[in-house]
């Protein structure tokens, strides 16, 4: 059905999570109140979208999203999220062929999934590794997916990594040849200071003001609000990050230059599989850090304004936030870049140890 004001997310659809991770020790549960928020009247999405939903009770669900003024290579498109299913193609075909019926009407050529209302939120299927379980917005379902993307009708449009290793392997080959790129980029009057919460919450109304010339460049970018910004990078977003190793650069005249913001691997507290799981939405750096045995540092979110990304930031920042990780984690991970990022290079050269390991995942596509 399409969604309406007024609509309610009805029961089953968020039951068929929780069946298909049942038994699924590595499986972070997915708050109800959370998809019920998504879906309702407060979220601004629907001041100028539209979204659908549809559900096959214990087997499979799916919602569908058209932004009419979101085009990719000169073609409308609709977006297909929220997708968990049982292994069940004919449950399937059934859901995705309602979907792309609705998507086509609304005037789309194309669709691509799974992304929750935009990029903005979570997208891409895990392809690989699900053994190893996953950090929070990280992609993750079961082995079956891919295939049943196939089975659909759907191809991989885009590839995206994530890579991690020891600390204790990876550090010494970067700070072999980063320092002289450090100190070009302090020549021109940059200063990296850590990123910490106390600066994010004084400084958030500048940091909003960065979103767009920093990541309006990514695939299917969609500017958000004021009010979304805060909702998902606001308050929390500062409780859950680490506040010694983020880090954030200050131009000559003392203004945001580029921020890198990094996260313990939560997972370890919050998974499914944990002695008394702590719900996502209660997650607190000060509090459950303490908690985990074996500490991840994820560098997850950054960039750079683009007046100085000639002077090697980006990798400046990567660089003293795996320096800055040292005498508190053991591990650290580069988390989801696309296959064409610049910084997929880097990544390559830093872990590329024999214990060194890769997530993969997929951005799928077909055509209407």
């Amino acid at each position: 059905m399409e969604w309406t004001n007024g609509f309610m997310v009805p029961e089953e659809f968020t039951a068929v999570a929780r069946e298909v991770y049942r038994d699924d020790p590595h499986w972070i549960p997915e708050p109800p109140m959370a998809v019920e928020r998504a879906f309702s009247p407060r979220n601004r999405y629907f001041e100028k979208n539209i979204a659908w939903m549809s559900c096959e009770a214990g087997k499979a669900r799916l919602a569908g999203f058209y932004n009419p003024s979101l085009t990719i290579n000169d073609q409308n498109v609709a977006f297909f999220g929220y997708w968990e299913t049982l292994d069940d193609v004919a449950a399937n075909r059934r859901l995705f062929g309602e979907f792309e019926s609705w998507a086509r009407s609304k005037g789309a050529g194309a669709v691509y999934g799974p992304i929750n209302f935009s990029t903005f939120g979570s997208y891409r299927v895990r392809l690989n590794r699900f053994e190893d379980g996953y950090f929070p917005g990280e992609p993750y379902n079961p082995p079956y997916y891919e295939r049943l993307m196939g089975e659909l009708g759907y191809s991989i449009a885009y590839r995206y990594y994530t890579r991690m290793g020891n600390l204790d392997t990876v550090y010494p080959p970067l700070d072999r040849f980063m320092v002289p790129v450090m100190e070009k980029a302090e020549e021109v009057g940059i200063r990296f200071v850590p990123l910490t919460p106390a600066f994010w919450n004084d400084n958030i109304e500048e940091i909003f003001g960065y979103v767009d010339p920093v990541f309006s460049s990514n695939f299917a970018y969609t500017p958000i609000s004021y009010e979304e910004f805060m909702s998902s990078m606001g308050l929390y977003f500062s409780r859950i990050f680490c506040p010694h190793a983020s880090v954030l650069a200050l131009d000559p005249d003392g203004k945001i230059a580029g921020f890198f913001v990094n996260f313990p691997d939560y997972s370890e507290v919050c998974r499914q599989g944990a002695d008394n799981p702590v719900p996502v939405h209660e997650l607190n750096y000060e509090k459950h850090f303490p908690l985990i045995k074996n500490p991840l540092i994820l560098g997850k979110t950054g960039g750079v304004h683009p007046q100085w990304r000639k002077f090697g930031l980006f990798t400046v920042m990567s660089y003293l936030g795996i320096k800055w990780s040292l005498p508190y984690y053991r591990r650290v991970a580069a988390a989801t870049a696309r296959e064409d990022n610049h910084s997929m290079k880097v990544m390559r050269m830093v872990f590329s140890g024999p214990e060194d390991i890769e997530h993969q995942y997929g951005l799928f596509a077909k055509g209407l």
